[in-house]
C-alpha cells in the first residue's frame, strides 16, 4: 500500500513539474534596457486594498473599452509604489494604453465611459521585461518589479516607483519601469 502511494506521489510530482515546464514556468526573467518610452493611458485611478472589488471592476471596465467600445490599444495597469504607500494598499491607474497612432479625438472620448482620465507617462529611457508564459506560470508582480528595480539601481536611475504592465491578447505581458528624472 505504501509503495502505491509513493508511486502515485511521484507520478503527480513529475506531471506537475512537466506541466509547469511546458507552460514556461522555469524561464528566467530577463530585463532589457529600452530607449525613450511614452505611454498614453486612458483609464481610472484606484487607491485601496488589493481585495477591494472596485479594483476588479476597473480592470473589467478597461477590458470592455477594448472589446466592446472599440478603443485601439492594450490593456494596461500602471502601478505606483512610492515609499509612502501603506502596507497592503495599492495605487494603480488601470485602463488602455493607446496605440501610438491613436489620436485623442472626440470620437475616442465619446467611446470612453464617464469618469475616465487620460495620463501620459514619458521617460528618456527605461527597462522592460517580456513575459511569454501561460498566466498560470507567470511570476508574481513583486518578483518582476524587483528585477526591474535591480536593473534601474545598477544604472543609477532614480526610482519613481512606476511600473507599467501591458497585457496583450495572446496572453503575453510586457512590464516596464521608467528612468526617473
Amino acid at each position: 500500500m505504501v509503495k502505491k502511494i509513493y508511486i502515485a506521489v511521484m507520478v503527480i510530482g513529475l506531471v506537475t513539474f512537466a506541466l509547469y515546464y511546458f507552460l514556461g514556468g522555469f524561464k528566467e526573467i530577463t530585463v532589457n534596457e529600452s530607449g525613450p518610452l511614452s505611454f498614453r493611458v486612458i483609464g481610472t485611478y484606484f487607491y485601496g486594498k488589493y481585495d477591494d472589488h472596485q479594483l476588479e471592476r476597473n480592470f473589467k471596465q478597461a477590458r470592455d473599452m477594448i472589446l466592446e467600445r472599440g478603443i485601439n490599444g492594450e490593456l494596461c495597469v500602471v502601478t505606483y509604489q512610492p515609499d509612502t504607500l501603506k502596507e497592503n494598499m495599492v495605487s494603480q491607474f488601470i485602463g488602455v494604453a493607446l496605440n501610438p497612432g491613436e489620436p485623442l479625438s472626440g470620437d475616442l472620448i465619446n467611446k470612453s465611459p464617464k469618469g475616465i482620465a487620460i495620463r501620459t507617462f514619458n521617460s528618456e529611457a527605461g527597462a522592460k521585461v517580456f513575459l511569454d508564459l501561460h498566466p498560470i506560470a507567470k511570476p508574481n508582480p513583486e518578483e518582476v518589479q524587483g528585477k526591474l528595480k535591480e536593473f534601474g539601481n545598477s544604472k543609477n536611475w532614480k526610482d519613481d516607483g512606476y511600473f507599467i504592465e501591458l497585457y496583450y491578447q495572446d496572453n503575453t505581458t510586457a512590464v516596464f519601469t521608467l528612468k526617473g528624472n
